[in-house]
């Protein structure tokens, strides 16, 4: 009975693993490069703004809902065997790289950008800088300041 129940899971992150690749070729078709095998055990929300480009490895891990943007123009490159936790969110405006192997906590928020803010309080552009997380990393928080 164990046996069939572990069967039963598998077969159904294989089919979520191969629906959402089909989702995210044809809703973004070329700007988008992923691999169809995967592990998708909760909701990816996915948005590519116009001239963006998203490409994953081989093998990503998602076990809570994910939130991904690109903003126009924007480059969001994860890596192979890269693990994502519940509740996560990536916001590029110019370039995130994710190396291979990384595993990232519940609740982490990764952004390439900051709202700038001046004695009138915070205006409506932003600071930009790209981020790198290199290979096999463990993240379970970034506080970056592109305060000056």
């Amino acid at each position: 009975m164990f046996y069939l129940f572990f069967l039963l899971e598998k077969s159904l992150l294989l089919c979520r693993s191969i629906i959402f690749y089909f989702i995210i070729k044809l809703k973004h078709g070329s700007r988008a490069k992923i691999h169809f095998l995967n592990s998708i055990k909760n909701i990816v929300n996915c948005k590519l703004c116009r001239n963006s480009k998203f490409t994953v490895g081989k093998f990503l891990m998602i076990d809570g809902p994910i939130y991904i943007k690109c903003e126009k123009g924007a480059k969001l490159s994860i890596g192979n065997n890269v693990f994502f936790n519940h509740n996560c969110s990536i916001t590029a405006h110019s370039s995130i790289s994710i190396g291979d192997g990384c595993n990232i906590a519940n609740n982490v928020v990764i952004v390439d950008h900051n709202h700038k803010i001046s004695s009138n309080g915070v205006e409506n552009t932003f600071s930009i800088k790209n981020v790198t997380i290199g290979k096999k990393y463990g993240l379970v928080q970034i506080q970056q300041s592109f305060l000056e």
